[in-house]
């Protein structure tokens, strides 16, 4: 061997090799010789859990020399799945991981003398998942309390895939005999079970691979008890439809209260995947056709031939129903909710506008819940008070986007307007008095504010009257009182007049030379303005979605205009500040950016144009906010049940508070929203996130995230073994655990087929055959002899079930102790093993001691170098066994460094 070709770690090992070589020499050669024996490996990957094999394939001219080979299995991970030496080279059970294998032989000539080989990093693949299966909220649907409507929707993952569904238990009542297997209908990984009609209750579901693993899945499918009502009652039901003028189809608009369903899920999902019916019918009879009732907003046409619109009016003042509206559920129609109701009949409106000459009048057909025709309509404008003067003017109304041609309408004469439906039906009588008619002398005004005074803009509305005369006069001293004083003129419409002076009385004026009989004069005053603003921080608008934040506004108590150039300065805590500066001359608001607003004291500086400066201190309660947000949890063996608890505030009060799951895996939760003292139900595996959220809303102020694990059985590797005392004993000690699951756990032994359950021998106590396990117990069986393989089937409380194989081992002059490396460098970790007994005592150099099964000593030293040695004393066994290991510490870096040094003395 050259040694010196190796990198500097390396040489140090290999120099103590180098030297054990030459000690090795020295030593008298025996009877028997290893240098030709070679061990390799043939790897079965893990298809389940625990069921990967490995075949030690002993070869060599030196392997007969040889005899009683014991083959045994160490895990690399501490507590990992171990094999007891066996003879058998066929090691089986084993989960993925990476092990070591340790072979032990005596020598034919001299049984003093023993071999012992290791294998290390042997790799056993395997990507098994243990199934996950759940009840999916979203697309399950609920049943009626009085008639069985419910489906079932699983998710279903992991596992061998081509899964096994049988029902154990259904509700008393329903009808269903268990066990029965269950053929449901696949997509992707959602299973829809055939039938239909599943009554309300709770049932349970095993799903299994046929091989690995069974899942049970506990689901409970809710009882809805009601028929969901409506969120408009009345009149307002009833609308019209704008692009359908059929006179035989009656429209009624609406949704589903929110508060019903908001936090009762079963009722959601019931709503989202249409299990209830709206239906019409003319009042005391039952619909002819029925539709699927939307939770949203809906129109619903209802065709009522052979009856038209008209036909629903009430027939006299008293308001009579004549019609009833149905909800209903769609499989169970016994559970209805009834509504009656009329039409009102349909009225028009008309829209006036005032020429120079004359009066345009336009008629329009309502658009509301007054407004059901059959069309098209027919106006008539009559002269004078009634029906029965001379046509003047007649239209068509062909629908509900048309209007009338104008009416070109005489000032000061008297008009009369008809208007019926299709069937003749009277829809508007109405009188055109010359009172009415008089010209539309409206004015608008508007105003500029200043520091020494004020401008006005008006507006004489749609009159085109041409040459109108616009004068302002000042009458402070009162018309009648000295000549007016004219203050400006011709000024054109919806411009600005001259200045004008606060506290003093203008006369505004307008003049139409063709028709000296139509003028109009308003007297007008501003005060001088006394700038008072919001005292106390308003909302223009109010973010829910986050904490404190609005976009705040401030504003004239009397609700005037502000001046012109006016600046405010919102001051908070920690430096909140924003500016604004008017630019409207009509502005009577003052708005700021959203932004941050906490509780606290706030300032608001008001500078107006003419250096006027005022503070305002303002207590803020702040907006939305939350407090003494968290929840509790119960959990059962499929679904976790969450209590959230906390409360919304708004400016420091409490307010309707919601919760609702914002993120989790698809189909694990409904998705709507649980009020205070309500649970949400998780279903599926996986992270949630739980929000806090104004009611009504959706986008939580604070969120928790839960991280739903489901309870699935494993195998607790660490403490799971088969033995026996003595050679040839029938007295197998088979120690077996589970965990992660839910306990107690059930324990069964079964034949190495796993296909006939072995019972409690009459010799053996029954507390050394287990039945109920608590979750800290192993189970023990005393039963069988060293070399037999036995099969304990793990169920646990929730009815997780899987099956782990185990071979006896002879602990009789067997070696139980071991390392993964027993040459460790200066500075590393000694890991020492031991195959999983009980009662484990290590002793070692340097006093060492420890009473674990795979101790670790970190920092090793040179004088930590020797041999260790464990004893266990495994029940029922009435002795103590020994193991050994020899482990050398070597310095595995050059000594140049003078910490390495010390760490090496």
């Amino acid at each position: 061997m050259n040694c010196t070709i190796f990198p500097l770690r390396i040489l140090a090992v290999c120099f103590y090799f180098c030297v054990a070589l030459v000690v090795k020499a020295q030593v008298p050669t025996t009877s028997c010789s290893s240098d030709d024996i070679q061990f390799s490996t043939e790897i079965t990957n893990s298809v389940c859990q625990s069921d990967g094999k490995i075949k030690v394939i002993t070869a060599g001219a030196d392997a007969d020399n040889y005899y009683n080979y014991y083959f045994s299995l160490e895990s690399e991970a501490e507590g990992g799945f171990s094999i007891f030496p066996t003879t058998s080279n066929l090691l089986t059970s084993i989960p993925p991981g990476t092990y070591n294998i340790v072979i032990t032989a005596t020598c034919k000539s001299d049984n003093q003398q023993k071999l012992r080989r290791m294998i290390r990093n042997v790799v056993v693949g395997g990507n098994y998942e243990l199934i996950n299966a759940s009840y999916n909220q979203q697309l399950s649907l609920p049943s009626f309390a009085n008639c069985a409507s419910g489906t079932i929707v699983m998710n279903v993952t992991g596992g061998l895939g081509n899964y096994t569904f049988k029902m154990i238990s259904a509700p008393a009542g329903s009808g269903i005999t268990t066990p029965v297997v269950i053929t449901p209908q696949k997509n992707e990984n959602n299973y829809t079970f055939p039938f239909k009609k599943y009554p309300a209750g709770k049932y349970i579901v095993e799903v299994s691979d046929q091989q690995c693993y069974t899942a049970t899945v506990n689901l409970d499918i809710t009882a809805l008890g009601e028929v969901p009502p409506l969120y408009t009652e009345g009149l307002y039901m009833i609308r019209p439809n704008l692009n359908n003028t059929d006179c035989n189809l009656i429209h009624v608009s609406n949704k589903v209260k929110p508060e019903f369903y908001t936090s009762r899920p079963a009722y959601l999902t019931a709503l989202e995947n249409g299990m209830f019916q709206i239906g019409l019918a003319k009042f005391g009879q039952q619909p002819n056709n029925w539709q699927t009732l939307k939770k949203d907003d809906a129109v619903y046409a209802f065709n009522m031939s052979p009856y038209k619109i008209s036909d629903f009016y009430p027939q006299s003042s008293n308001n009579e129903y004549t019609l009833n509206l149905y909800i209903r559920h769609k499989e169970c129609t016994a559970n209805t909710r009834k509504y009656s109701l009329y039409i009102k009949p349909g009225t028009v409106t008309y829209n006036g506008v005032s020429k120079c000459e004359i009066y345009e009048y336009t008629v329009r057909p309502w658009q509301d819940y007054d407004g059901n025709y059959c069309f098209p309509l027919h106006a008539v404008f009559y002269k004078g008070t009634s029906d029965s003067g001379p046509v003047y003017h007649e239209v068509d109304i062909l629908g509900y986007n048309q209007s009338t041609t104008p009416a070109n309408l005489e000032y000061e004469k008297d008009y009369y307007l008809k208007v019926t439906d299709a069937n003749g039906i009277n829809i508007r009588l109405y009188g055109n008095s010359s009172n009415i008619l008089r010209f539309n002398r409206t004015i608008s005004t508007s105003y500029r504010y200043l520091c020494d005074g004020y401008h006005v803009t008006t507006d004489l509305g749609n009159s085109n009257c041409a040459g109108v005369v616009y004068a302002v006069y000042d009458i402070t001293k009162g018309k009648g009182v000295g000549l007016e004083q004219l203050i400006c003129d011709n000024i054109p419409r919806n411009t600005e007049s001259c200045k004008l002076q606060y506290d003093r009385k203008y006369e505004i004026r307008f003049d139409i030379p063709q028709f000296p009989d139509r003028h109009y004069y308003s007297e007008i005053t501003v005060p001088t303005p006394q700038e008072e603003y919001m005292i106390g921080l308003g909302a223009n608008s109010i973010n829910s979605c986050l904490i404190d934040h609005a976009q705040p506004r401030a504003n004239r108590t009397d609700y005037k205009a502000i001046k012109m150039g006016t600046t405010f300065e919102l001051r908070g805590p920690n430096g909140i500040y924003q500016k604004q500066q008017t630019t409207s001359s009509s502005s009577t608001y003052v708005y700021f950016d959203e932004m941050y607003l906490p509780e606290g004291d706030y300032t608001l500086t008001v500078t107006d144009p003419c250096n006027v400066v005022k503070v305002y201190n303002i207590k803020h309660k702040g907006f939305y906010n939350y407090r003494d947000f968290s929840y509790t949890q119960t959990e059962d063996c499929s679904t976790l049940r969450i209590l959230p608890k906390g409360v919304i505030t708004y400016e420091g009060s409490q307010h309707g508070t919601d919760f609702r799951i914002t993120a989790g895996p698809e189909g694990g939760y409904s998705h709507n929203s649980s009020s205070s003292g309500q649970e949400i139900l998780l279903t599926k595996e996986g992270v949630y996130s739980l929000g806090i959220c104004a009611y009504g809303k959706t986008c939580p102020l604070a969120t928790a995230t839960i991280d739903f694990k489901r309870p699935q059985v494993k195998l607790a590797h660490e403490y799971t073994a088969a033995y026996s005392c003595v050679g040839t004993s029938t007295l197998g000690q088979i120690y077996v655990k589970g965990e992660k699951g839910k306990g107690p756990y059930t324990y069964e032994l079964w034949n190495a087929q796993n296909t006939q359950k072995i019972e409690r021998p009459s010799g053996v106590n029954a507390s050394d055959w287990p039945t109920l396990i608590p979750p800290n117990d192993i189970a023990f069986f005393e039963y069988g002899a060293s070399g037999e393989t036995y099969t304990a089937r793990i169920t646990d409380a929730c009815g997780n079930t899987f099956s782990q194989k185990l071979t006896i081992g002879d602990l009789t002059n067997l070696t139980i102790a071991g390392a993964p490396n027993d040459v460790v460098c200066v500075g590393d970790d000694i890991r020492l093993t031991c195959l999983p007994l009980t009662n484990y005592t290590w002793t070692g150099p340097n006093g060492f001691t420890s009473n674990l099964q795979n101790p670790v000593i970190p920092n090793a030293k040179r004088n930590m170098s020797g041999l260790y040695k464990v004893v266990v004393n495994p029940p029922k066994c009435g002795r103590s066994y020994e193991g050994y290991i020899n482990i050398q510490v070597v310095p595995c870096f050059a000594p140049v460094n003078p910490i390495l040094m010390n760490k090496a003395l």
